[in-house]
C-alpha cells in the first residue's frame, strides 16, 4: 500500500493493520499524533507537548529555547 501512495500522502500514512505481522504488535489506531508538512511554531501549542528530534544536538537546542519536554531518537533522553 505504502508504495502506491503519492509523495505528499506518504507523509501522513500510518499502518492500520491488515496482513498478519508478528513483529507488529501495537495497534496504532488510537495514537494521537500530529503530522504537519512545513514549519510549526511550537510556542503556539497549548496542549501537553513532547517534541521528538532525530538528533541529540537538535534536542538540546530546543530544550534551551522551549518549555516542552524534548526527546531525541538517538538516545531517548528527556
Amino acid at each position: 500500500m505504502y508504495g502506491r501512495l503519492s509523495p505528499e500522502d506518504k507523509t501522513y500514512y500510518q499502518f492500520q493493520g491488515g496482513r498478519v505481522n508478528t513483529a507488529m504488535k501495537h495497534d496504532w489506531r488510537r495514537e494521537s499524533e500530529w503530522r504537519i508538512v512545513g514549519d510549526v511554531d511550537p510556542l503556539s501549542m497549548k496542549e501537553d507537548v513532547i517534541l521528538i528530534t532525530p538528533t541529540q544536538e537538535e534536542a538540546e537546542g530546543l530544550r534551551e529555547r522551549l518549555p516542552y519536554r524534548v526527546r531525541s531518537l538517538e538516545t531517548g533522553a528527556a
